[in-house]
């Protein structure tokens, strides 16, 4: 729909998943963040960035990078929006914790319980 609208639409695949072949063990945060710096820069004029979940983070992280003017809008897809100095594991903290994924859940069940 975007792309019928005119506009230009890149979707990469983060260091580590989909057709990316990085070791996920390889991966840090500022891998992400610099996948999406480098696709925007490669782009004229703004861009809008989009994440959704985890790349909510990514995308505000990427948009403090990237110099003044280069984007236009930032979009949170049913994405965590992290204030100054959050983490992705500190928004997770912050949800009830009847909705917080499975695995993190029965992580933190894990850790008080030892």
């Amino acid at each position: 729909m975007l792309e019928a609208s005119g506009n230009k639409v890149f979707a990469p695949d983060l260091p580590g998943h989909g057709d990316d072949k990085t070791p996920v063990s390889m991966v840090i945060f500022d891998d992400y963040v610099d996948k999406i710096v480098n696709v925007a820069n490669s782009q004229p004029g703004p861009v809008v960035l989009v994440g959704h979940s985890m790349a909510g983070v990514v995308i505000a992280q990427a948009a403090e990078n990237l110099k003044k003017g280069k984007v236009e809008m930032l979009v949170f897809l049913d994405a965590f929006m992290p204030n100054n100095g959050d983490s992705v594991f500190g928004l997770v903290e912050k949800r009830p914790f009847k909705t917080r994924p499975m695995a993190l859940s029965r992580l933190s069940q894990v850790s008080l319980q030892a």
